[in-house]
Parts: structure tokens; C-alpha cells; sequence
């Protein structure tokens, strides 16, 4: 899973210790009320047992936080589905 899609644009992922890395994506934005927010994301995708070839569903945990002018905190879960070459 070094690569898949999201919204028809390539991500990265980085495999260290055992697992999957999307790690610290962040950036800024406009809030709703005219604030400016930073946001910041984290996803963790472990290897499945026992280990498939190809992986055909990965299934992880992530994090989102957003702080400044409309602050929030979250866990998340994440499944990530192969479908075609």
C-alpha cells in the first residue's frame, strides 16, 4: 500500500515498524466564520495477519485536529479497499 488514491489524487505512505504511515499531512484553512484554522491529520494501517498478497482490505486508526477559530479533536477510523490493478 505505498500509494492509492483519494479524490483522484495520489498519496504517499511510508512502512516503518510493522505498519503503514500517512503521517502529519497538515495545512491551513478558512474557517466558517472567517477564522483561519490549521488542521492537521495522522493514519496508521497495520500489516493484516495473516499478511495477504495483494492486500485486498486494510483497515487502521488516525487522528484529526484542527485548532484556531473552530478547534476540534478526533479519533477516526479508516478502511482502505483494493479494488483493481
Amino acid at each position: 500500500m505505498p500509494q492509492f488514491l483519494v479524490q483522484s489524487r495520489p498519496v504517499q505512505n511510508a512502512f516503518s515498524a510493522g505498519r503503514w504511515t500517512l503521517a502529519n499531512k497538515s495545512g491551513s484553512s478558512t474557517c466558517t466564520n472567517g477564522g483561519t484554522a490549521h488542521k492537521g491529520f495522522s493514519l496508521k494501517y497495520r500489516l493484516p495477519q495473516p499478511i495477504q498478497d495483494p492486500i485486498t482490505v486494510h483497515a487502521g486508526r488516525g487522528h484529526y485536529t484542527v485548532t484556531g477559530g473552530s478547534p476540534f479533536d478526533s479519533d477516526f477510523d479508516s478502511r482502505v479497499q483494493r479494488t483493481g490493478d
